[in-house]
Order: structure tokens, then C-alpha cells, then sequence
């Protein structure tokens, strides 16, 4: 009897719970006790660590997670140029590329390719070239295993020269491969230019470089994306320079697929750094600069003379604003070089309004609020009650105030460069002689410069005399022709 009280209380004691989860407890029928000595079973008392649950959503997303390895740095440069080399797996927005995936097929990654700049090369010269099919033939005959003939020369000096910064690709000749539903269909052409591939190849070029510029948390592959921009530079060069477009889509290069982002006529602006690098690797070779660069004046200067507004003079000014690290401005040397900046020396009866008519800044400062010089504004006035007629000369007034604040930063810009400012002074002083018949009593109008663009002139002379000493300057200086 003593036995199987015994018993019983060892019993009870390990059906005692020790775990959260209950179970049903059964019914435990009489069992028949054996005489022979039975020893207690051990008691397992459970552990802090297996008595705690764990929810299974919560366990299987870190298996998840620890199941999922990094993303390869292919496939991260491939996600940003918006390119694929796995057909099947082509996200929306990508484009697939059939010779870069044959290329990996036939070769490992690691043995196909120098380093990853040439990788980059490759993927973005085939995208480009399945912009348009003929762009093919042109590739077949530029592109060999180094750097194209076109572009070897405009390699920033910081960038190897190497056969590691290689853009050669197997080119996609005719009928090689289908090219059908490989257009561009993100960017629209701007307005005013033609739908060809220099507009295409610019956004693409751009919305890449926007992309790598936005990937430089990784330290590991921050080199690997400053080298990708580089790249996307060099091929924004070979795009701007006519190489890519055999076609010749941009008008015998009267404008500038540039222009629509400087004036953001229904395109987004230039990435930040963008233009600056660009004007950066064109810098040391100034045929390509002027080839680049002269139909973006050229473009916006005539865009001023048309419609009379504030975005082609802030385009104009963001360009001459960009200051290398030698403390060179390539774009203002470009602009006073050329024969449009002052078309005649000396001056003659009827010099001034040519000045203001064929000269490159002459529509710049003709801006004017005065009824006839700009019809615009007497045909808003005309038969509009006193309240508004008077909201439209306040918008004159501040427009015309802006206007006049950036015709300062602009001769500002230009004077600050050394090597300009001579001839930007030659430039005021040619002015202001073919204007001085003004004092008389009778003068001809149409042999002189408007009333508005002299109103703006002498605006910009003000402002760039508000901070002269005038201790500091020669009293003698109207007189003295050296001095001039």
C-alpha cells in the first residue's frame, strides 16, 4: 500500500505542466502495480530558451532572409542602366540585350569582361545601339576592343586608358538579331527638335547618370559608379557629336537636343553634375567643345528673340556659370569668341541697331515693357478695365526686375573671367559709341539701339557699380586712352 502511494505521488508530480501550450488532459485508468522495486523516472525540467515559442510568420521570414544571398553587382547595374541580360526575367522599363546575354552564355562572367568599367561600357553602347537599327552599321566600323576612335581622346585624364575602360561590343549588324519592341517609349521629344535618337539616346544617357549618382552609400562600389558616370559622359559626348545618329536627325546641327533641358520645354533638367562633368571632359579638346557647344548659344539666343522670356537667359547663365577646377570657364572663353558676339568693330551710322540685331546678347537685353517695342503688352492692355490693367503692369514691373537681376549675373559671370573681360569691355564700349548720337537733338531711331535695351544696359552698369570705390578709380580715365 505504502509502494503504491508512493507511486502515485511520483505520477502526479511529472504530469504537472511546465509548457504554455495545455493539452487535454486523459483520463488515467488504474494500472496494476508490479512487486518488484520500480525507480523513479528522471524529471526534465525545461530550459528559459526551448520553453520560449517563436511565431512561425516571424521564423520563416528570417530563414527567408538569411536564404536570400546580396545582389550581385551585375544585377545591380543592370537595374539602374534599366537593361537586362535574362529575356525571361526582363522587369517592366528594361530592355533586353540580346548580345550581351549571348556573350555571357558563351563566356563565365568573370573571364568575359576586363573589369566591371568595361562591363558598364558594353551594357550601355548596346543599349544605345538598339535605339535605331542603323546605328548598327556605324558601330561595325568605330567599335573595336579599346576605347572607339571617336571618344579615346575626350577620356578624363583620371580614367585609365586601359583595355579595362574598353566599350567594345559584338555588334548588332542588320538582321542579325530582331530589334522590334526595343524603342524608347519613357521620353518624349521635346517640343521644337526632331523625334530622332540624339533626344532618345540623351534621356536614356541622362536618366542613367541620375540613377548611378543616387548609389553612393556603398562604399564597396562607389568607385565602380563614378567610373559608370565617367562612361555615361563619354558616351553623352559620342552622342552630342553626331557619332551614334547616322541618320542625321539633328538638323545639320542647327540646334541642340541639350536646349529643351535647359529651357525645360516638357523635359525634366539635367541631372545634378551632369553638364558639369561634361563640359569637364570636353575642356582639353575645344574643336569638340565648339561643336558641342555653339548651337546651344547659338539656339538660345535665337529662343530669346523669339519669345522674350526669362528661361533662355537663365539657361545661358547656368552654362557660363560652370567653373573647372583650375578656375577656368570654358563656355564663357567659347562665348566670346565667337564672330556673333561682336559682328562689327568700329563704328558706323548704323552699327547700333545691328548691335542689337545680330550680336549674340543683343536679344538678351532687348527685352522691354514699352508698347512699342513689344506688342505683347499693348495688346494686354487694350480694352482691360483700371484693376486690370494695373495686375499687368505689376507683372511687367517684376518680370522686368528679374529680367535686369539676371542680365547682372550674366556680364557679372563674364567680366570675372580673366581672359573674356577685355573683350566684354570692347563689347559695352562699342555699344555705348554707336549710341552716343542720342544727345542730339534729332537722332534716327532706326539707326540706334531701342530705348529698352539702353534701359537695360545701364540697369547692369548700376548693379556692377554698386561695390566700385570710388576712391580707387582714375579721375583721369574718360581722357587717357591708355587706360582704356
Amino acid at each position: 500500500e505504502m509502494r503504491r502511494k508512493r507511486l502515485e505521488r511520483l505520477a502526479g508530480s511529472v504530469s504537472t505542466p511546465s509548457k504554455p501550450v495545455e493539452k487535454p488532459t486523459e483520463k488515467v485508468e488504474p494500472m496494476e502495480v508490479d512487486p518488484s522495486p520500480v525507480e523513479p523516472a528522471p524529471v526534465h525540467t525545461p530550459t528559459q530558451s526551448s520553453a520560449r515559442t517563436i511565431p512561425m510568420s516571424q521564423a520563416t521570414g528570417s530563414a527567408k532572409r538569411r536564404a536570400s544571398p546580396p545582389e550581385s553587382t551585375l544585377a545591380v547595374l543592370c537595374r539602374l542602366l534599366r537593361v537586362s541580360v535574362q529575356e525571361s526575367q526582363t522587369p517592366p522599363g528594361a530592355v533586353f540585350l540580346p548580345e550581351f546575354a549571348a556573350l555571357l552564355a558563351d563566356d563565365d562572367e568573370s573571364t568575359a569582361f576586363v573589369d566591371m568599367t568595361d562591363l558598364v561600357g558594353q551594357l550601355i553602347m548596346e543599349r544605345l545601339s538598339l535605339v535605331k537599327p542603323t546605328v548598327g552599321e556605324l558601330l561595325a566600323e568605330h567599335v573595336t576592343r579599346g576605347l572607339p576612335s571617336a571618344v579615346s581622346s575626350l577620356v578624363p585624364s583620371g580614367l585609365s586608358q586601359s583595355p579595362s575602360s574598353s566599350f567594345s561590343i559584338s555588334p548588332s549588324y542588320p538582321g542579325t538579331s530582331p530589334m522590334s519592341g526595343n524603342s524608347f517609349n519613357t521620353y518624349s521629344c521635346p517640343r521644337g527638335f526632331g523625334c530622332g535618337g540624339q533626344a532618345e539616346m540623351l534621356g536614356y544617357l541622362a536618366d542613367c547618370y541620375d540613377n548611378l549618382s543616387a548609389k553612393t552609400s556603398n562604399t564597396e562600389r562607389e568607385n565602380i559608379f563614378l567610373d559608370a558616370r565617367k562612361i555615361v559622359i563619354q558616351h553623352t559626348v559620342l552622342v552630342l557629336c553626331g557619332q551614334l545618329d547616322p541618320d542625321g536627325s539633328s538638323d545639320g546641327g542647327h540646334h541642340s537636343v541639350l536646349v529643351p533641358y535647359l529651357l525645360q520645354e516638357g523635359v525634366r533638367s539635367l541631372p545634378s553634375g551632369f553638364l558639369y562633368q561634361l563640359v569637364e571632359v570636353l575642356a582639353a579638346h575645344p574643336d569638340s567643345l565648339a561643336h558641342v557647344f555653339v548651337p546651344v548659344l547659338l539656339s538660345l539666343s535665337n529662343a530669346m528673340l523669339k519669345n522674350m522670356d526669362l528661361p533662355p537667359l537663365e539657361g545661358l547663365n547656368s552654362l557660363l556659370e560652370i567653373k573647372l577646377a583650375d578656375g577656368q570657364r570654358p563656355l564663357c572663353s567659347l562665348l566670346v569668341s565667337q564672330p556673333q558676339f561682336l559682328p562689327v568693330e568700329g563704328t558706323t551710322s548704323h552699327s547700333g541697331r545691328r548691335l542689337q540685331t545680330k550680336s549674340l546678347l543683343g536679344p538678351f537685353l532687348s527685352y522691354s515693357t514699352f508698347a512699342e517695342e513689344n506688342l505683347k503688352v499693348s495688346q494686354q492692355m487694350d480694352g482691360q478695365d483700371k484693376d486690370a490693367q494695373a495686375m499687368v503692369i505689376r507683372s511687367c514691373r517684376t518680370k522686368l526686375e528679374l529680367l535686369r537681376k539676371q542680365l547682372f549675373r550674366l556680364f557679372h559671370t563674364l567680366l570675372r573671367a580673366a581672359d573674356c573681360r577685355a573683350k566684354v569691355m570692347s563689347y559695352i564700349g562699342v555699344i555705348l559709341s554707336a549710341n552716343q548720337t542720342r544727345a542730339n537733338i534729332h537722332a534716327s531711331e532706326l539707326m540706334l539701339c531701342s530705348d529698352g535695351f539702353m534701359m537695360n544696359l545701364l540697369s547692369t552698369l548700376q548693379q556692377l557699380c554698386e561695390k566700385v570705390t570710388v576712391d580707387k578709380v582714375g579721375h583721369a580715365f574718360p581722357i587717357l586712352s591708355c587706360w582704356h
